[in-house]
């Protein structure tokens, strides 16, 4: 039988927030012998150390330097570069490409990255030309060596944010704190249980906004990230054209799973799979979940408004409120 984790005795929950990678951060604490400055700057220190490597908006960022190398050169990345591109190609390689580094080039292309919006989708040309640049399986990483084998582009920010969760988690547990809830950029994790004995209950919300009900979720010990389109589209010629791309189409997805929600014990890996499953489709990411043992919610495409499904390990994971 598992434990609880202890009470944190004494403790008041506190509160503090921030900004970085582009979003805001928040975290509640419980601990009673930790000054909030040093909680602070070590969140801050930890997610700007991810920004600055990862960031494709810093024009001085390692991967922005690595995207412009020239072919046939190698270069060192910096330890949590190495390990967000280690963990990435993992999931790559576990979701057969629906989760895939490469696709920098096609980001720019329709809008979503550092380049100018043109208003409107690409010519097909041009994503015929930069697909051919897109792969998971032209990065060779050889510990913290990577070559560039030439115009290959990489986007880690459906990897980055989870993972810039998970340092900023450790760095608040090397300071000794061992009750919290940490919030990057709408994404979660959560650790121990409050003074008062109860877990971190985090909602998730219906993206319709209709009857159902939201899912509580104690985060403990876990992370819970999401992806879909909702936040980050556009629309032209009367259609929605969500920010997720599929690798092996060079286009926005289709959106059957307008929304996936996963709960995982890494940030970096909840944040890729949520986007996999965007891009798998409802049919093969519920196939893909129950296999796996994913605890994961779709949201799906409905007749009128949007429906939830919960895989198996989400179902033992989550009450309805």
């Amino acid at each position: 039988m598992s434990r609880l984790p202890p009470r944190p005795r004494g403790a008041a929950v506190r509160a503090l927030s921030g900004f970085s990678m582009g979003a805001g951060w928040s975290v509640k604490i419980a601990a009673a012998d930790v000054a909030l400055d040093v909680v602070h700057a070590a969140i801050q220190q930890a997610l700007d150390r991810v920004e600055a490597q990862m960031s494709p908006w810093r024009q001085d960022s390692a991967l922005v330097r690595f995207n412009r190398a020239q072919a046939s050169t190698v270069h060192e990345l910096p330890v949590e570069f190495a390990e967000t591109l280690a963990a990435a190609l993992e999931i790559a390689r576990e979701t057969q490409g629906a989760y895939d580094p490469t696709l920098g080039r096609l980001t720019d292309l329709w809008g979503f990255g550092p380049a100018p919006f043109t208003g409107g989708p690409p010519d097909p040309t041009a994503v015929a030309l930069a697909l051919r640049l897109v792969g998971w399986r032209h990065l060779q990483l050889d510990g913290r060596w990577l070559g560039q084998p030439g115009g290959l582009s990489l986007d880690l920010c459906g990897i980055a944010k989870g993972y810039a969760l998970d340092r900023a988690a450790a760095a608040i547990e090397a300071l000794g704190v061992g009750s919290y809830l940490l919030e990057v950029g709408g994404e979660v994790r959560g650790c121990g249980i409050k003074p008062d004995s109860r877990p971190w209950w985090v909602a998730l919300e219906h993206p319709s906004g209709g009857e159902d009900a939201p899912l509580l979720i104690a985060a403990c010990g876990i992370a819970i990230a999401t992806s879909g389109g909702a936040r980050r589209h556009f629309e032209h010629g009367g259609r929605r054209y969500s920010h997720t791309l599929d690798a092996a189409t060079g286009a926005p997805v289709d959106e059957t799973v307008l929304a996936a929600t996963v709960l995982h014990r890494s940030g970096a890996a909840a944040d890729a799979l949520a986007t996999a499953l965007v891009v798998m489709g409802e049919a093969r990411a519920w196939a893909f979940a129950e296999q796996q043992g994913l605890a994961a919610v779709l949201t799906r495409a409905g007749e009128t408004t949007p429906r939830r499904r919960l895989s198996r390990a989400a179902e033992e994971m989550a009450l309805e409120d």
